[in-house]
């Protein structure tokens, strides 16, 4: 995606299918993300050190799991538990 003016927003080499994350926010800091207060919004989570959605075979894998379907917040973060477990075998 090196035709994105926000590219690398967070490392080379990332797949950029999900440029805003359906996960978001995930309220995680094992992901890198933390939150960081800001003076025009106040306290906003930040996922600028997460490269978990960005990497390429989880970025497929979600896709998969939510192509076509219109799942509430509880169901995407219970997805995404399972996609992280499933990762950590």
């Amino acid at each position: 995606m090196a035709d994105c003016k926000y590219y690398p927003c967070h490392f080379p080499g990332q797949d950029c299918l999900w440029c805003y994350c359906p996960f978001y926010p995930c309220l995680d800091s094992s992901t890198g993300g933390k939150y960081k207060d800001r003076k025009e919004k106040g306290r906003v989570w930040s996922c600028i050190d997460c490269h978990w959605i960005h990497d390429e075979k989880v970025a497929g894998v979600v896709k998969a799991a939510i192509d076509g379907k219109n799942l509430s917040r509880e169901e995407l973060l219970k997805l995404r538990k399972e996609l992280v477990r499933n990762e950590e075998g």
